[in-house]
């Protein structure tokens, strides 16, 4: 049984008709208390990576009169495949080609249709878009990872130390050669081997022409002598980063997503029960675009993401972490101006208190506590960030007895690509333009206030 789901934003929830979906619901919450079911980041950060909120949950409604059992996302895209119930939580697509296009630098098509067209293949589009952002990102940012292996070869000439026992074994009576033992620079290592081998994969279920700018690389790493056979997801948990490589930890964790779930489906055609899972954040993308969106608009401002640097500190003796979003800081002093925390929620208010689309009351204690540790002078702002509508054009409001203010300034991009907007991509393009000028426009007043 197939469960297509859009990742619900908007809290609309759509009406089970099944009630063996809501089994594979509640198997799911299992796993995910369980620490079962991971979350594949799309950066290198420092993270805990499972769940910290169910990716979907079921509830009951009175809709027109009547008691009915809605099913709603939260803000994981993903696939899982549980108790004969594959459940596809897609993103909203139009809002995710923007995002993802502009934080990756990546091509997306502009119809979803063109990239899921192929049935058998729409478990594999998602993550091989990802896959494809993540791996380009290690590419520009980064080399192709070689590694030494120690080789051991009969040679005509002395390389690296003579292996003493091989050589009087083989050797003995032949003393024009030289058993030697020498550590050789190569590119067959498991990081491009589970590259090729995640391609590979990739191209069998029919993504070629959603991954195809990845061949060129492909043929470069097979010119380098890099193998394209199987590879174990052992070899992949135990790889050892260095400073050369860890910009590839992400592409490894979408290799193994890959490579496990074409396993899993291998198992399920010979009966077997096992179940596939991956999601991702779309919280932590939204986060992406509006980090690069902020850096460009903003060059004589330090804009960065905290997620990425140095992990800092509530209290002494690095006791309890404390990690914003984003921060937008004075370039000479260092001294953090905003403090942003990017919500991919339904936040329409601040609120005076607590209730469905106002900031929560943890998430309101929690900017707090950033205000505390990093404005240095005391003033500042503290902002948060949701693609949904504002219900009021200035809702940022002073802190008793400071200098610092919390406030509410969305970025409202979901509702574009709601059903009943307009399909005219060009039209589109030209309202998400003027909506991001509003945006920045509100936070550099912010700034020069």
């Amino acid at each position: 049984m197939l469960l297509e789901l859009t990742d619900d934003i908007l809290l609309k929830g759509v009406v089970c008709k099944d009630v063996s979906q809501l089994a594979a619901i509640e198997e799911i919450k299992k796993q995910v208390d369980e620490q079962k079911i991971k979350s594949l980041s799309l950066t290198n950060r420092v993270q805990d990576d499972c769940l910290n909120e169910y990716p979907i949950l079921h509830a009951q409604v009175v809709e027109d009169g009547k008691v009915v059992t809605k099913i709603y996302t939260s803000h994981y895209i993903g696939f899982c495949s549980v108790n004969g119930v594959d459940i596809v939580i897609k993103p909203r697509f139009g809002l995710f080609n923007h995002l993802i296009s502009y934080a990756c630098n990546i091509y997306v098509p502009n119809a979803e249709s063109s990239i899921t067209s192929n049935k058998t293949s729409n478990n594999y589009w998602l993550i091989a878009l990802l896959w494809k952002a993540v791996l380009q990102r290690a590419i520009a940012m980064g080399q192709i990872p070689k590694e030494y292996k120690t080789e051991n070869k009969n040679l005509r000439y002395y390389k690296g130390r003579l292996d003493i026992t091989k050589q009087i074994r083989v050797n003995l009576t032949n003393a024009s050669r030289f058993y030697c033992s020498y550590r050789k620079l190569t590119s067959d290592n498991t990081i491009n081997r589970a590259i090729r081998y995640s391609y590979k994969i990739l191209c069998d279920k029919k993504m070629g022409s959603v991954v195809n700018d990845i061949r060129e690389y492909d043929d470069k790493l097979a010119m380098f002598g890099v193998s394209n056979s199987s590879i174990d997801i052992s070899d992949i948990e135990n790889i050892k980063y260095t400073r050369m490589t860890e910009i590839y930890r992400p592409v490894m964790q979408f290799c193994k997503a890959i490579i496990q779930q074409n396993l899993a489906e291998s198992s399920i055609q010979t009966h077997n029960t096992t179940s596939i899972a991956y999601f991702i954040d779309m919280a932590e993308l939204w986060e992406m675009y509006l980090l690069k969106k902020l850096q460009v608009n903003f060059p004589d401002y330090e804009v960065y993401s905290p997620n990425l640097r140095e992990r800092e500190f509530l209290m002494e003796d690095k006791y309890r972490e404390v990690r914003p979003d984003l921060v937008i800081a004075d370039k000479n002093t260092g001294n953090p101006r905003i403090i942003l925390d990017t919500k991919y929620k339904h936040y329409t208010s601040l609120g005076n208190t607590s209730r469905e689309s106002t900031v929560s009351r943890e998430d309101l204690y929690q900017m707090t506590t950033y205000l505390h540790r990093f404005m240095k002078d005391g003033k500042g702002y503290g902002i948060f960030v949701s693609p949904v509508n504002q219900e009021k054009e200035n809702d940022v409001h002073k802190i008793v007895g400071s200098e610092q203010s919390i406030g509410l300034v969305n970025l409202n991009l979901c509702e574009l690509f709601d059903d009943k907007q307009s399909n005219n991509a060009k039209e589109i393009k030209i309202e998400i333009e003027k909506r991001e000028e509003v945006f920045i426009n509100k936070i550099q007043s912010l700034l020069e206030s």
